[in-house]
């Protein structure tokens, strides 16, 4: 059983990042996760400039280049400079970006509906018991995916040979 439960929290893994590799269509155009994380930026950061975008989006200021060219490419976003500061690019987005942006956050409220729905039917107990499984999750970042070393029946999988294993993968933190 915790082998299973292992199991899945990998495949749910897998599932996320190969769903931020796929584009996906926002109203009339087709967006990658990293443009629409950007657009998300420039609506929540107004007085963002590409400094500040490179940090709250943890990537390069060249990335920030990219995307800002790729989006604007697009029509969704544009670069401004205030007065009296020549130096500092600017984001805002566009109409057609807001609408994009607004079908964005409509996919992502819905697509986060039947979570929240599932969560509102869990007792105190059971509600406990997902929080206590995420906080030790957490506890256990990073960690690898590997063969399943975990304890079953008191019995450790056959084959496996768990101190071995652990050194190779220094996060793994199965409790044995």
């Amino acid at each position: 059983m915790n082998c299973e439960v292992r199991g899945r929290l990998f495949d749910v893994i897998h599932l996320l990042e190969e769903n931020q590799r796929l584009p996906r269509q926002y109203g009339q155009h087709l967006l990658y996760h990293a443009e629409a994380a950007f657009l998300g930026a420039v609506q929540a950061f107004p007085n963002a400039n590409m400094s500040d975008m490179s940090d709250r989006l943890r990537i390069t200021k060249g990335a920030v280049t990219q995307l800002h060219a790729k989006l604007a490419a697009k029509g969704l976003v544009e670069t401004y400079i205030r007065p009296g500061n020549r130096k500092e690019k600017y984001f805002r987005l566009t109409a057609e970006g807001e609408a994009v942006r607004s079908a964005y956050m409509l996919f992502h409220e819905q697509s986060n509906q039947a979570l929240c729905e599932y969560f509102r039917t869990l007792s105190a107990h059971d509600a406990q018991i997902v929080l206590s499984f995420l906080d030790r999750l957490k506890d256990c970042v990073p960690f690898c995916e590997s063969e399943c070393i975990c304890l079953s029946h008191g019995e450790e999988k056959e084959g496996i040979n768990h101190e071995q294993n652990a050194l190779e993968c220094p996060s793994c933190t199965c409790g044995a």
